[in-house]
């Protein structure tokens, strides 16, 4: 019996490590992509993206989850460097996690720290309580995103079917 505990508690602590980790790509969907967003402000691409992801999810109160996404937005900037924003909120709207992703092809002025008009939007919505949910999704988009070739090729792609298989490509090493 003590043999077994010795074996068995460090196996069943790395289980329960692993099924911590959540695998983003069930969060994303090819069908939640605007391929070109239109308009020029960073109002009119949240509002682009929350309509989408409430279709998506089948949200009714899509006024309630623009508010929040905005409300966060206006907290803190949700900008990056070259030309990347994830815009968030957590909110008890959805069940799970759901990341729609945008592109402006003319990019959009978002108060990145480098100056850079934002090309990529990933508007990021999680349950309330889930904190850690949030900060590996983000996470995981910086990640993606770090890379130029990955950038390159999402502003060169044709369609959203064609970005989804770029993300997809970026994301599945990494769960």
């Amino acid at each position: 019996m003590v043999f077994s505990s010795i074996l068995l508690r460090p196996w069943f602590g790395c289980l329960l490590l692993k099924r911590r980790k959540i695998s983003i790509l069930e969060f994303f969907s090819r069908k939640a992509i605007i391929p070109a967003i239109r308009g020029a402000s960073r109002e009119d691409a949240i509002e682009q993206l929350v309509e989408l992801a409430a279709e998506h999810e089948n949200i009714e109160k899509v006024q309630q989850l623009k508010d929040a996404v905005l409300e966060r937005e206006r907290a803190r900037g949700t900008a990056m460097e070259e030309g990347i924003a994830v815009p968030h909120a957590r909110t008890d709207l959805v069940k799970k996690p759901l990341v729609v992703i945008g592109r402006s092809l003319s990019g959009i002025e978002w108060d990145s720290p480098d100056g850079k008009p934002v090309r990529f939007i990933f508007l990021t919505i999680t349950p309330d309580g889930k904190d850690d949910w949030q900060v590996q999704i983000l996470g995981l988009i910086a990640t993606m995103m770090s890379d130029e070739e990955t950038r390159r090729k999402m502003l060169d792609a044709a369609d959203a079917g064609e970005i989804w298989k770029i993300v997809h490509e970026a994301l599945r090493p990494m769960w």
